[in-house]
């Protein structure tokens, strides 16, 4: 079953006619046993992915993909398309046609990639992870009134534009909290070099200094890199109390092999990041690990039925597509005529998912999430 719904109708009965109950809008994606997308076509593989289409019905959403290599859950690069295409699958009965272009860095595509949603009439889009490439989209859908929802943390309802990036400023600021009350004075922030492992340590080292914890980034681009980055902190004379991962948790244990032995880590505390509440069942080095994740069960639910269907684990952003494909779908049945209104999109009530409870803030943007703290069993 789907786990979209709207957390409340309070702000919608003004705005829209003939508003569906929620329990209505939580079961439009029905219990469907969706067969193996495995070979559905990645973004950016030439003629397959401007073919990309998922459902046959009446109502269009278009999806700009997008790549993730280097991503926190050692995910699949291509989980945004596949994710876009099992919730049309997954929405059977309902009128939803899901059209999945690629974005690049190749102009030309993002231009085709509009004009086939152009053609189409789509009503939605959804993507990029491109300030620049949505910002475009968006003007030239906004033309129609049809609003475009990116995976970025820009926004501009002048244009139709919304926000739903994971802002990882958002997570370290739990992350942080975290260390200070159990006490930890110095941590090692690895990053990977990828783009979400650099936003996420750069977040965890500026929030560090002001909660009193010593915080050094460590180069995680290797594994050798990285046991000579901890090796020269301890060193040096550090006293390490944990290694912070912005990395996904097979990278995460393939680095801490290396420190296998070596007494002066015996005791070191690991930290991991949401990226591994997708990953499914984690590597036995990681026992004991902590990390902050989306509150709810959402994401393991998600990840589960995205490996049923794929065979392949999931990124957050493939997520967050999910939903929002959902959301396209959901909010014609539940609020009326302009489903897509700015007032709806923006409500105060907002809209629950597998990624938990969100909403659309005034600008458009995606309000600060709830951030918890699991364990790895």
């Amino acid at each position: 079953m789907s786990r979209f719904a709207p957390l409340s109708r309070r702000s919608f009965g003004a705005i829209a006619v003939g508003f569906v109950a929620p329990l209505i809008v939580a079961a439009l994606a029905g219990c469907s046993s969706v067969g193996q997308l495995a070979g559905s076509p990645a973004p950016g593989d030439g003629a397959g992915s401007p073919a990309g289409q998922a459902g046959s019905g009446s109502r269009v959403i278009g999806v700009i993909a997008f790549d993730e290599t280097g991503n926190l859950s050692d995910g699949a690069p291509d989980s945004v398309a596949r994710a876009a295409e099992l919730a049309a699958t997954t929405l059977k009965g309902n009128p939803v046609t899901v059209l999945v272009r690629s974005a690049s860095a190749d102009g030309a595509a993002l231009g085709r990639a509009i004009g086939d949603f152009d053609t189409a009439g789509v009503q939605m889009v959804i993507g990029t992870n491109s300030e620049r490439d949505a910002a475009a989209v968006a003007k030239a859908q906004a033309a129609r009134g049809v609003p475009t929802i990116s995976l970025t943390s820009f926004s501009d309802l002048a244009i139709l534009l919304y926000g739903a990036a994971y802002v990882p400023n958002e997570e370290a600021v739990a992350l942080v909290d975290e260390a200070a009350r159990r006490g930890y004075r110095s941590l090692a922030v690895v990053t990977t070099g990828a783009p979400p492992s650099q936003a996420l340590a750069r977040s965890v080292l500026s929030l560090a200094g002001a909660a009193g914890l010593d915080a050094r980034i460590v180069d995680g681009a290797t594994n050798s890199q990285f046991q000579a980055g901890a090796s020269a902190l301890v060193a040096a004379g550090v006293p390490l109390d944990a290694i912070v991962f912005a990395s996904g948790p097979a990278r995460a244990a393939e680095m801490l092999s290396t420190l296998k032995g070596d007494d002066r880590f015996k005791s070191v505390g690991i930290v991991g990041n949401s990226g591994w509440a997708l990953a499914g069942k984690l590597p036995p080095a990681l026992k004991g690990a902590w990390y902050t994740t989306v509150a709810g069960n959402g994401f393991a639910d998600f990840a589960e039925k995205f490996r049923r269907a794929t065979g392949a684990t999931p990124t957050l952003n493939a997520a967050m597509a999910y939903d929002l494909v959902v959301l396209a779908a959901a909010l014609p049945q539940a609020a009326g005529e302009e489903p897509y209104h700015p007032e709806i999109m923006t409500s105060e009530s907002g809209f629950k998912g597998f990624t938990g409870a969100f909403r659309f803030g005034p600008g458009g943007m995606v309000a600060a999430r709830s951030y918890v703290i699991a364990t790895v069993k």
